[in-house]
């Protein structure tokens, strides 16, 4: 299992150069387990990033 945050701000996004170095983004949580199963706990702004990752393995997503 791999556990992966695309986000921890909380619930307001902080942009800008102060926060490049942790990111600015608001939560998203996702967990991919052993074989290859995609787990999304929460989809703020993070899920942008997210979104890139899921393109890329070209596997189905269910809502």
């Amino acid at each position: 299992m791999r556990l992966t945050f695309y986000g921890v701000r909380g619930s307001i996004p902080t942009p800008g150069a102060a926060f490049v170095r942790y990111g600015g983004n608001t939560a998203c949580v996702h967990i991919e387990l052993e074989d290859g199963t995609d787990i999304v706990l929460d989809s703020g702004t993070g899920i942008r990033l997210l979104g890139e990752h899921l393109a890329k393995k070209n596997t189905p997503i269910f809502c």
